[in-house]
């Protein structure tokens, strides 16, 4: 399963793959590259926003893909939501 977690700081990142080892997880820690679109974000199974560290450009890029859920807490929401869906994939 590829996940991309958008606005998630680097040690948490660390911490997810850590515990998540059956998913590849990538994160965008930078609130830059955060703006941009990342290319073939079809392809991932699940696109996650970090809604406290993410602008409104995020919601525009991702907003439509059905793949693409918003956090609105930190680290511990966002573990909440990932043990959910791996769980039923």
């Amino acid at each position: 399963m590829k996940i991309l977690v958008i606005g998630v700081r680097n040690e948490h990142l660390l911490k997810l793959r850590k515990i998540y080892t059956n998913a590849k997880i990538v994160g965008i820690t930078d609130s830059k590259i955060a703006k941009q679109k990342v290319a073939n974000s079809e392809s991932y199974d699940l696109i996650i926003s970090m809604t406290k560290f993410t602008s409104h450009r995020t919601e525009k890029n991702y907003g439509r893909l059905n793949n693409y859920y918003r956090v609105n807490g930190g680290v511990s929401s966002l573990m909440l939501l990932l043990n959910t869906k791996l769980v039923s994939l």
